[in-house]
């Protein structure tokens, strides 16, 4: 790859990052490019050469969560966790926590609201992230963590949309992600 290919690509994962960062403050709707680019040194030129508009990319930025995603239930395997709690908190903690902010669920739910023709994409988006929970869950199932009496991926199906709905209340009620997690454990022990 060559320095021009180099900048370019690096240019695309700054504002991929930016995306990441701002689009959870004000959620979609009230995110504007602009307020994606304050203060980051990037034209509003650099913008358009990577993504014909705001709904390209915050489908990008979306992609490029799920595929930073894929590894995770590897590393946490590889740490070796004594409970099933100690694995979903290093597993989930980081991805519902929300720490800048809301978590990018009540976002991609602002996006959806506005554009449902990409609902197809979204759902692709999302049973990306199952298939890879369920490796996660798998993992866990096979170090005895996790119950067996279930396929990983009707668990991980279940596991997703309970967190989700979890950090929803979170945001929405102020509610802890402690709840998040009981309810993981609950329905992933064995």
């Amino acid at each position: 790859m060559g320095k021009p290919d180099e900048h370019r690509e690096t240019t695309r994962a700054r504002l991929i990052a930016l995306g990441m960062e701002r689009f959870p403050r004000k959620g979609y709707a009230a995110t504007s490019i602009r307020d994606v680019l304050d203060g980051s040194g990037l034209s509003i030129g650099a913008f358009y050469h990577h993504f014909a508009g705001k709904d390209e990319f915050f489908l990008a930025i979306l992609d490029a969560v799920s595929k930073e995603r894929e590894p995770f239930g590897e590393l946490v395997v590889a740490a070796r966790p004594g409970s099933l709690r100690e694995a979903l908190l290093l597993g989930m903690g980081p991805i519902a926590s929300g720490a800048d902010g809301a978590p990018l669920s009540l976002v991609v739910a602002d996006f959806v609201l506005q554009h449902p023709e990409h609902r197809p994409r979204i759902a692709s988006i999302r049973r990306r992230a199952v298939r890879d929970l369920a490796g996660f869950i798998g993992a866990l199932q096979e170090s005895g963590l996790a119950r067996s009496d279930r396929p990983a991926e009707q668990l991980a199906s279940m596991a997703f949309a309970a967190v989700e709905g979890h950090v929803f209340h979170q945001q929405i009620y102020g509610e802890g992600f402690e709840t998040a997690l009981d309810a993981a454990i609950r329905l992933l022990e064995p």
